[in-house]
């Protein structure tokens, strides 16, 4: 037997009294769950992941405010400078008030399209970590933008890097934690979203799944050593095993390219349609809230907050409704409590209290659908095009998303026209989830064959 045969026969290898085990499926997420979610490692990857969404609240909502005049709405604040003064967008240049936040949606679309796809292959921790020192480096630049043109400019790459960190590290913590404790991806990544602040993100690993898809067995036993020191004992994991399911499963995809290895699976090219299409309308109807919220009944400033703080509780209470519900069953309710009260609300007085209320409710079920609909989409999706995937279904929303800014224009027709299409939209979602399958307590999939 050869040195290295000898590494890869002991590595991981010894029996435990308390630990032994035996993975008949040896597949990464039998490993994950032995570990369990109490584990420091397992633990460690899930809450420093969620930092990163700590960041991409602030440059994708502060639109809100960027885009609107000085005003007082009431109060005694002191005047906000917006873009409108400081670019004097008036008259023949007022137009380009709205690209300021449509290029940002419209560079999520370059983004997920590109990154995501780098990020399956060659890894999500370093195109993470990349589209994390974009958004930061290209937002200090906006700072100092001395012209509209080129604020925007600033904007549609800055929104490449929101989408390429956004996904690609939701991806990364979905990969390395049990199945037991993924519906809560929800809670912990949506708490980060509202406060919008990152701190650790450049120190977390890579995604356990994708180092077992890619055969990296060094990696993968550096990766099982780690959280083996959580618990101060080996577990009995024959990674050699692992290797060899993992490569009969990719070996029947070996030879298609991940568009033909996507579209040539026909559940997957419906689910991928399916969800797409709950992308676009979660996008539309979440960001089409968030941006108008300033135009509610009351203190803009207010209602911002609120809008805001609203969601929290849909964080708290999307996890047990995955678990509870399942993720088919959670979606589709969500979308039909959001689509039933835009739907209601656009027969309501604008400057009613009770329209406001039903805006709240909307937007609550909406951020709750939102976060729940990452979960849903990383267990339809195989671990080989999963990222690619979902970028592409952000493409999607994000193409359609930077439309959002423009639906006020739709006030011409109707002044309750646009809250009366995210309705429509939402509810149309909810119907279209009952023909996904139904993903809790499933096993990732590791390719197109296995969905």
């Amino acid at each position: 037997m050869d040195e290295e045969t000898e590494e890869k026969t002991s590595v991981l290898t010894e029996p435990s009294d308390s630990l032994t085990y035996n993975f008949g499926e040896h597949t990464p997420d039998a490993v994950l769950e032995k570990i369990g979610y109490c584990n420091g490692y397992i633990l460690y990857i899930f809450i420093a992941s969620s930092f990163v969404w700590l960041l991409n609240a602030m440059p994708m909502l502060s639109s809100a405010f960027l885009t609107d005049t000085i005003g007082y709405s009431n109060t005694n604040l002191t005047g906000t400078l917006s873009i409108v003064d400081e670019f004097q967008l008036f008259d023949n240049r007022a137009n380009l008030l709205q690209w300021t936040a449509g290029s940002f949606l419209l560079g999520n679309m370059i983004g997920g399209s590109l990154i995501s796809r780098l990020s399956d292959k060659y890894g999500r921790r370093i195109m993470m970590v990349f589209s994390l020192f974009g958004l930061g480096f290209i937002g200090v630049l906006s700072a100092m933008a001395t012209n509209i043109y080129f604020f925007i400019f600033l904007r549609l790459c800055q929104g490449a890097c929101f989408t390429g960190s956004g996904i690609t590290n939701w991806v990364l913590a979905y990969e390395s934690i049990p199945k037991s404790l993924r519906s809560y991806t929800a809670l912990v990544f949506g708490i980060q979203w509202v406060i919008g602040y990152c701190l650790v993100a450049p120190t977390v690993p890579e995604s356990f799944h994708f180092l077992v898809v890619k055969k990296n067995f060094k990696k993968v036993s550096k990766w099982i050593e780690l959280a083996e020191k959580s618990i101060g004992r080996k577990l009995n994991v024959d990674i050699s095993k692992l290797m060899e399911i993992s490569d009969e499963d990719s070996s029947k995809n070996e030879e298609k390219s991940f568009i033909s290895e996507v579209f040539s699976n026909k559940r997957l090219a419906i689910d991928t349609l399916i969800l797409a299409y709950l992308w676009t309308c979660d996008t539309l109807v979440y960001y089409g809230l968030s941006l108008f919220s300033t135009q509610l009944a009351g203190n803009n400033y207010v209602n911002y907050m609120l809008s805001g703080l609203v969601e929290l509780p849909s964080y708290i209470i999307a996890p047990f409704l995955l678990d509870w519900w399942g993720r088919r069953g959670a979606v589709s309710s969500m979308h039909f409590l959001a689509g039933a009260m835009l739907v209601l609300a656009s027969f309501i007085a604008s400057a009613s209290t009770f329209r406001l209320i039903l805006w709240m409710i909307a937007k609550f079920a909406i951020a709750c659908v939102f976060t729940s609909i990452f979960a849903y989409g990383s267990e339809v999706f195989p671990t080989t095009a999963r990222s690619f995937c979902m970028g592409m279904c952000a493409v999607t929303a994000r193409f359609m998303g930077t439309f959002a800014p423009f639906t006020r224009s739709l006030e011409v027709v109707w002044t309750s026209f646009p809250l009366f299409l995210f309705g429509v939209l939402a509810l149309l979602a909810s119907g279209l989830t009952l023909i996904l399958p139904e993903t809790k307590h499933r096993n990732l999939p590791a390719t197109a064959s296995n969905v």
